[in-house]
């Protein structure tokens, strides 16, 4: 910057090319080729995950998903592995040319439903409480059990004895 005088970052990163500035983006030829090399002897080893790769390698999961872009061709999905927590399985992916494994189908929703609930009772026993009463009433009114008085009538006529 000291070179540059009276002249900001933002000035000298958008007239760069005029001034004669080499490129700051590093080239497909530089470390991300090594890194593709990283990449692709990992999946030939054993098949992974884009989140499992990316650690395998020390890599960036954005630098394994820019692999896979590139090279989806000569890669296939060998499976669909669950998520520690909710979400999309994630692909298992391997490298060769074969078909991809079938889609699992999305989660009905008496199926998400279940799993909230299951979810909720695990780690929020407070939240179950609250769900759990104001099932109660609802079916106390439901049933009539429950009849809620109309407050002016209760005004003129007091409490329900």
């Amino acid at each position: 910057m000291e070179y540059f005088d009276n002249r900001t970052e933002k000035a000298l990163s958008s007239r760069a090319r005029e001034i004669g500035l080499p490129p700051r983006r590093k080239t497909v030829g530089s470390s991300f080729g090594r890194s593709n090399d990283r990449i692709r002897a990992e999946l030939q080893k054993e098949p992974g995950t884009l989140e499992e790769i990316a650690k395998r390698v020390s890599l960036s999961n954005s630098t394994v998903q820019r692999f896979m872009k590139q090279f989806r061709a000569e890669m296939h999905i060998r499976a669909y592995r669950p998520r520690n927590g909710a979400g999309y399985r994630a692909a298992v992916w391997a490298w060769g040319v074969r078909k991809d494994a079938k889609r699992p189908e999305a989660m009905t929703k008496k199926e998400a439903g279940a799993r909230y609930y299951r979810n909720v009772k695990l780690h929020r026993p407070d939240m179950m409480a609250r769900i759990l009463a104001r099932h109660k009433i609802r079916y106390a009114e439901k049933v009539g059990k429950l009849v809620r008085r109309d407050p002016l009538t209760a005004a003129f006529y007091g409490e329900a004895a």
